[in-house]
C-alpha cells in the first residue's frame, strides 16, 4: 500500500513537472512568437531609404566658347570728328543721324534733358551723329543699346570710333611747314618741313601711311583781319584738295601771329640764332605745331 503511495505521488510529481514543462515551453513560445511578429510588423513600418542618384557633371571641353549678344553685336567702324560734346570713347551707342545739324542739335537738346552725356560728331558723308551714351567696352555699349531699343530708340546702333590723326599745315610760297597729332588727338608734333612745290604729292603719301581724320590748314591774315597775299595760294589747295579727298575734311584756322610764336618758342627753347637763321624750315614747322595745339584747345 505504501508502495503504491509513493508511486501515486511520483506520478503526481512527474505529472506536474511534465504540465510545469509543457506551460513554460508554451510560454517560451508565444514570447517568441510575440517578438517575431513585432520585428516583422517594425521592419514593415521602417522606412525605405535608398541611396542619392547623383548625375555625373558634364564639363565642357577647354577649346568650347560660348557665343553670346556681345560677340554677335554687329560694330560699325568711322572716322568720326567732334561738334558737341565731353569726347567719345571706344564704343558709343548712336540714336540718329542727320544731314542738318540743326536737327541734330534737336535731338541732342532732348537726350540731355533726358539725362543722358548725349554728344553729336560727324562722320562719314559730313552725317552728324547723335551719341546717347559711349562706353570703354564694348559689353556695356551693347547693353545700353538694347535698352534704348527697347525704349525709344529701336535703330540705336554701335560706333566704334576709329583713332585718328589730326594733320596741320602752315602754307607758305617756297616752304610748308607740317604738323601731326597723336592717334588719340591729344598732343601735336612738328612732323617736317617740305617744298611747297611738291606738298600735295607729300600728304597724299602720307595718308596711305597714316589714317588723318582732317586736316588744318593756317588761314593767313594780317593783324587787321585782311587777307594777307598768300591767301590765293592757300585757297587753291584747299580747293583742290577738297575736291579730290572729300573722305578727308579741310579746314582753315587762324594761323596770326604764329610765325611771332614760333620765334619766340625757339628763342625760350634755346636754340641758338645761327639755327634759327640757316634752319628757317624750322620756324614753318613750329608755326604748323602752334596752329594745331591751338586747333585743338579750341575743340575742348
Amino acid at each position: 500500500m505504501k508502495k503504491i503511495s509513493i508511486m501515486s505521488v511520483g506520478l503526481c510529481a512527474a505529472l506536474a513537472l511534465a504540465s510545469c514543462g509543457t506551460s513554460k515551453e508554451s510560454a517560451y513560445r508565444k514570447a517568441f512568437e510575440k517578438a517575431q511578429a513585432q520585428e516583422a510588423q517594425q521592419a514593415q513600418q521602417a522606412p525605405v531609404t535608398t541611396e542619392p542618384v547623383v548625375t555625373p557633371l558634364e564639363t565642357a571641353p577647354a577649346t568650347q566658347t560660348t557665343v553670346t549678344d556681345v560677340d554677335n553685336a554687329v560694330v560699325r567702324q568711322e572716322s568720326v570728328s567732334m561738334v558737341a560734346g565731353s569726347g567719345l570713347q571706344d564704343f558709343s551707342v548712336v540714336v540718329g543721324s542727320f544731314g542738318v545739324k540743326a536737327n541734330a542739335e534737336g535731338l541732342y537738346n532732348t537726350l540731355k534733358s533726358a539725362g543722358y552725356d548725349a554728344q553729336i560728331v560727324q562722320g562719314a558723308r559730313n552725317m552728324y551723329r547723335v551719341v546717347a551714351t559711349t562706353f570703354a567696352d564694348k559689353a556695356n555699349a551693347v547693353k545700353s543699346r538694347n535698352e534704348l531699343r527697347a525704349g525709344k530708340y529701336p535703330d540705336a546702333w554701335l560706333l566704334f570710333k576709329k583713332q585718328m590723326r589730326t594733320l596741320s599745315i602752315d602754307y607758305g610760297k617756297k616752304r610748308t611747314g607740317l604738323a601731326v597729332t597723336d592717334p588719340l588727338q591729344i598732343i601735336a608734333g612738328g612732323l617736317g618741313t617740305v617744298e611747297t612745290s611738291v606738298l600735295y604729292e607729300y600728304i597724299e603719301a602720307y595718308i596711305q601711311r597714316e589714317q588723318v581724320e582732317r586736316i588744318v590748314i593756317g588761314k593767313p591774315m594780317q593783324p587787321n583781319g585782311q587777307p594777307s597775299e598768300n591767301m590765293v595760294r592757300v585757297e587753291n589747295f584747299y580747293n583742290r584738295w577738297r575736291k579730290a579727298h572729300p573722305e578727308i575734311p579741310i579746314e582753315y584756322y587762324d594761323e596770326r601771329f604764329t610765325s611771332v610764336l614760333a620765334h619766340r618758342a625757339m628763342i625760350d627753347g634755346g636754340v641758338k640764332k645761327k639755327t634759327r637763321r640757316e634752319n628757317k624750315g624750322l620756324v614753318d614747322e613750329i608755326s604748323a605745331t602752334i596752329i594745331l595745339q591751338d586747333y585743338l584747345q579750341s575743340r575742348k
